[in-house]
């Protein structure tokens, strides 16, 4: 888990990112339309895929309060909010968030209230969010990282008074088993950022003391130090820990050093260097550590802390963090290093290094920047985040959305109109085909990004669930695409053949609509329409190798018959398969 500041505008993205058959991917607003908004930090995903969101939550001009929120893995709907709200004011706001094997959750973070605030730790239950106990322990700041361990028992990190401070707290009742703290210098800043349970039950955390990197190792029935390492040349403070299998510690600090240590005794096994920030780290396997940074994704072998791949970013993207799945998927998330630029998630290939997807998560404030905070992958192996996204119409919002395993795309959004027809059955260049979507989640690629369409073209799809015919049409790059706006692209595209060889036309706006117009006499439109019935039929246009954005007919269908297609008012798509 990370250590990030809880000052940031969040959206929750859910992402399928397994092999198996994809499920049904869901987009969802919080809140939608009250005057509350949420600034999430960090989040856990439950044994049944269930999501846990911590963070703050203001209202209109009210102090921030820490907050909880549960949502349905399978739908996105908000179960339950907890906030903690002391008077007379508040200004908290949980940090972290953890769950243990049977569904409850503890949150992490600084209680707020009157000066001093408060180290907190709450324990929820899962299906209810009512309380199960609170811990408080008056400081000037607050916990940063929670965990379980495998008996249940819950182990916190934080800053508290200017100390490096660790506690392990009893998981029936929230009482003190042992605390770990340790205090600076005068005039220099100490905190525990970080912390991780290793295979035997020993606690590990990291962060500051002295205003340098402090790593520790305790023992997990004690509290006691069984080796800590202090000060480092090229970090100053660590935001990232891992432990692998054989409980040896990797750590990432400040300064772009990530470093490993024995488990057992706390000796440097081998550093790596990237020039700048703290890698974003996870285990792959057994002990390989897999990376993102502002340069680029890397793995490195965990014996030798050799560079097996990497993968270097473009368009001024940055890493941030990473996740690993059971399968041991590698996903990446971050944000562009250039004002206004959208937050990005991406799957790269295990072994290679290989980019399979990358999809650009962008609210429709253009003006705005906007960022990944945390990922984790949940028991089926989806991939949930949270961010921060900007909205013109709504400017803190908590969106939530799941995208598709295979190609990174959102989930399908409401198609309003769809007309299918044969003008004339014997003449195969007079069908014409117009589908129109609409949508404030609608996205597309900034202009000269790796998905420009004038760069890298568009496909169109239509087909049928039921029968799974199918039809694939082309949008070649070029000079039939226009860009919309100054500068050209950045309120979308248009796509018009000019040659007579592509059978349609484009139209897409982000956050508005998605219209198609084709027309056989300009080419082929390869579809059955002969049946008796098409039942329902589904579009999509994906621009360059982005996620496709689809949309299904056949909520309300006004004709069906031989020749001729036509459905108003259709529901969302499940998904985009």
């Amino acid at each position: 888990m990370s250590y990030l500041p809880a000052h940031s505008l969040l959206l929750l993205a859910a992402l399928l990112v397994g092999m198996a058959e994809p499920a049904a991917a869901w987009i969802q607003r919080f809140p939608d339309d009250d005057a509350d908004f949420l600034h999430s930090t960090d989040l856990a995903v439950d044994a049944v895929g269930d999501v846990f969101v911590g963070g703050e939550i203001v209202s209109g001009a009210a102090p921030t309060s820490m907050m909880v929120s549960k949502l349905a893995g399978a739908t996105g709907e908000e179960i339950w909010r907890k906030v903690f709200d002391p008077a007379p004011s508040p200004n908290g706001h949980a940090d972290a968030v953890a769950v243990d094997s049977s569904g409850d959750v503890v949150v992490a973070g600084d209680y707020g209230g009157s000066p001093p605030h408060a180290l907190a730790v709450a324990k929820l239950d899962g299906p209810t969010g009512a309380e199960l106990w609170l811990y408080l322990k008056p400081t000037s700041n607050g916990a940063k990282d929670v965990e379980f361990d495998a008996s249940g028992d819950v182990v916190v990190s934080g800053w508290f008074g200017g100390e490096f401070f660790v506690a392990k707290l009893d998981g029936a009742t929230g009482g003190e088993l042992w605390t770990y703290s340790v205090e600076g210098s005068p005039g220099f800043s100490d905190g525990a950022n970080v912390v991780a349970i290793d295979p035997s039950g020993h606690v590990l955390a990291a962060g500051l003391l002295d205003d340098d990197l402090y790593v520790v190792k305790i023992d997990g029935a004690t509290g006691a130090s069984l080796w800590s390492v202090q000060g480092d040349p090229d970090g100053l403070e660590v935001f990232h820990l891992a432990v692998d299998a054989a409980a040896d510690v990797v750590v990432s600090a400040d300064g772009g050093a990530v470093i490993k240590y024995d488990g057992a005794t706390g000796a440097e096994e081998w550093r790596h260097l990237e020039p700048v920030g703290a890698p974003a780290i996870a285990i792959v396997g057994a002990s390989d550590v897999a990376a993102a940074s502002r340069d680029g994704a890397f793995r490195l072998a965990g014996g030798p802390g050799t560079e097996l791949w990497r993968h270097t970013w473009l368009d001024n993207r940055s890493g941030t963090h990473v996740a690993v799945s059971a399968s041991g998927a590698v996903f990446a998330g971050g944000r562009r290093t250039t004002w206004t630029k959208p937050s990005f998630v991406a799957r790269l290939d295990a072994a290679t290094g290989a980019l399979d997807w990358l999809t650009d998560l962008d609210g429709s404030d253009r003006d705005s920047d906007e960022h990944v905070h945390a990922l984790a992958v949940d028991p089926a192996g989806d991939l949930v985040a949270v961010g921060r996204l900007f909205d013109k119409d709504r400017p803190f919002i908590f969106l939530s959305l799941k995208v598709d395993q295979a190609d990174g795309s959102m989930a399908g959004l409401r198609g309003q109109t769809m007309v299918f027809r044969d003008k004339d059955p014997g003449d195969p260049t007079k069908r014409r085909l117009k589908f129109l979507v609409k949508g404030d989640e609608l996205q597309t690629p900034l202009p000269g990004s790796l998905n420009d369409p004038i760069l890298v073209g568009a496909t169109i799809r239509l087909w049928n669930p039921s029968t799974l015919e199918e039809a694939i049409l082309a949008a070649p790059p070029g000079a039939d695409w226009k860009g919309i706006g100054n500068p050209p692209g950045i309120n979308g595209y248009k796509y018009k053949d000019k040659t007579g060889v592509n059978p349609c036309k484009v139209s897409v706006r982000p956050f508005k609509n998605l219209k198609v117009t084709c027309k056989a006499n300009n080419g082929p439109i390869p579809f059955s329409l002969d049946e008796a019935s098409q039942g329902g039929l589904a579009a999509s246009v994906a621009l360059g190798s982005a996620g496709p954005q689809c949309a299904s007919y056949g909520g309300l269908v006004v004709r069906d018959e031989p020749g001729q297609f036509k459905a108003k008012g259709a529901p969302t798509t499940p998904s985009c398969g």
